[in-house]
């Protein structure tokens, strides 16, 4: 296990690759205010939304504005996914290209709705962005249940300030591309379940498991093609016919779900 002041992290130690935590999770229950042997899944935190803006959207008429599409939009799709599969596997390594062209098949599939994979939840449960997005919610956490002395209620929430982003640390010198800039980049929702929570209040301690869902729309706005096309980042072709695809051929987005679930105890 690993300890942030007086938390301590069992089973899941921010560095391992274990998706969910299930140990001792039938024997956990809330206290007072659960029957015994009770689960929870309880929503104690939340921030952002996906499906709002136009990289949720699809269709046939999209305006390209200031996107240059010409040199792609005669193309067929079958061409068009060629050069986005090409690209997906010029800018993604290792386990995260053969999850990049599943999310590809994904969306040729065309169904929309939700993509999750546990080699995703794998590799960004090892990166620093999901360390620093995690540590503080823990943190505020063991002190939420320090200042209502070991009481949890439906009315509980704490705080998310930010969304992980997985869009710096671009490092051409290894010829290691970023894999999640690719295939994730920023995320636009993120929820925290209280999915087990058990308190002594003798010895004023507590056990609990936490689940952290994040959330990204697999798709492309103008904004996104016309960032990559100014980018030192060169892979606007695949931008541009991915957009082309969503837009002006009616391919369906979809939402990439990153799930983690961690056990943790504490003294309040």
């Amino acid at each position: 296990f690993s300890t942030l002041g007086k938390i301590r992290i069992f089973g899941n130690s921010l560095t391992t690759s274990i998706n969910i935590i299930r140990h001792s999770m039938a024997a956990l229950q809330v206290g007072e205010n659960a029957q015994n042997g009770d689960q929870l899944d309880q929503i104690i935190a939340q921030k952002g939304q996906v499906k709002t803006g136009e990289d949720a959207s699809h269709g046939f008429n999209g305006d390209p504005g200031k996107v240059p599409i010409k040199d792609l939009d005669n193309l067929s799709d079958e061409e068009l996914f060629k050069i986005l599969t090409s690209t997906i596997k010029d800018y993604t390594f290792g386990v995260l290209e053969d999850v990049g062209l599943d999310m590809i098949a994904k969306f040729r599939s065309n169904q929309g709705g939700e993509y999750e994979n546990p080699l995703i939840d794998n590799q960004v449960g090892i990166t620093g962005a999901w360390k620093n997005f995690i540590q503080p919610i823990f943190e505020r956490f063991n002190k939420m249940v320090s200042e209502q002395n070991g009481n949890i209620n439906e009315s509980t929430r704490i705080p998310i300030t930010n969304l992980p982003s997985f869009n710096n640390n671009w490092d051409w010198n290894s010829m290691r591309p970023n894999s999640l800039k690719a295939l994730i980049g920023g995320t636009q929702e993120a929820e925290v379940h209280l999915l087990t929570f058990r308190v002594d209040p003798v010895k004023r301690i507590y056990q609990a498991t936490l689940k952290f869902v994040v959330k990204d729309d697999f798709g492309v706005s103008r904004n996104d093609a016309l960032k990559f096309y100014n980018s030192i980042v060169p892979f606007t072709k695949g931008i541009r016919a991915m957009w082309i695809l969503q837009h002006r051929r009616n391919y369906k987005p979809f939402v990439t779900v990153i799930s983690k679930a961690y056990s943790i105890s504490g003294s309040y």
